[in-house]
């Protein structure tokens, strides 16, 4: 798993739009079997899941663990300074082994959290996301949520893929307050993933035009908490994703095309 460096998602040397859920409503349960009956890629974040069940979902349902915790024991809304010794070795035992083949990311950010803001922390954090990059192959991640505001933002440079997490009010502005600082602050490329909170309520029609525009705004998919009022469009907007993903990130040069007279 790779970012290349205009901020396409890689998966296998691929460029991939990602689509994901998790947790629902009351009504309905976004469980693994549901994922992949609307055709997503995966799981939006598997806190609590261990490794070994990871694993079966992606055997027996072809679902990516988009985010999951470097140790099943830390909880998906912690920011994750360091490690045990134990965790560790949990982590690279797990590697070893084969056994992340469906991960796409490391969640260390937290969501809808942040790291302390001492400069020891900041270290300490930077140092365990660059051993967990080494020793996974796989980006590490923040889901921001609530954790960040237009000023904070850019205050926590310190990782491959950024989950924004919004309500559905607009497109997101990522490509003004997180792109640039990042690009800036970071030697290696960071992308961005569009996170809504979706509601019974919420027009498909909106979660549509809005996950179009923040692709054109840079990011690679959508990883939804929650749902539209009919899920069967959401297997539509899967498909749709996953038909434009090679062309929309194309690298071949556009045609030369020009008008006599010029117009």
């Amino acid at each position: 798993v790779a970012v290349r460096e205009d901020g396409a998602l890689l998966i296998n040397g691929k460029p991939r739009f990602i689509a994901g859920a998790t947790h629902q409503s009351s009504r309905i349960s976004h469980s693994p079997p549901i994922i992949a009956q609307l055709g997503l890629t995966g799981h939006r974040l598997t806190q609590g899941m261990k490794n070994e069940d990871m694993e079966k979902m992606w055997q027996d349902l072809g679902l990516y663990s988009l985010q999951a915790k470097p140790d099943p024991s830390i909880g998906g809304v912690e920011s994750v300074v360091d490690m045990t010794e134990a965790q560790k070795k949990n982590l690279t035992t797990w590697v070893g082994r084969g056994g992340m083949k469906s991960v796409v990311s490391i969640n260390t950010g937290g969501w809808e959290s942040t790291i302390p803001n001492t400069a020891e922390a900041r270290a300490k954090h930077q140092a365990l996301n660059e051993w967990i990059g080494k020793t996974t192959k796989r980006l590490t991640a923040w889901s921001s949520a609530g954790g960040f505001n237009a000023w904070t933002l850019p205050l926590f440079p310190y990782y491959d893929i950024v989950y924004g997490e919004t309500e559905p009010w607009g497109p997101m502005d990522f490509d003004v307050i997180l792109m640039p600082y990042m690009k800036r602050e970071r030697k290696q490329p960071t992308t961005w993933v569009y996170l809504p909170q979706l509601y019974d309520n919420t027009p498909y029609e909106r979660f549509r035009f809005e996950t179009y525009a923040n692709i054109l705004r840079g990011s690679v998919g959508f990883s939804m908490i929650q749902g539209i009022g009919d899920p069967t469009f959401t297997r539509g907007l899967a498909g749709e994703l996953r038909a434009i993903e090679e062309p929309l990130n194309s690298l071949e040069k556009a045609p030369a095309v020009t008008l006599e007279p010029n117009l």
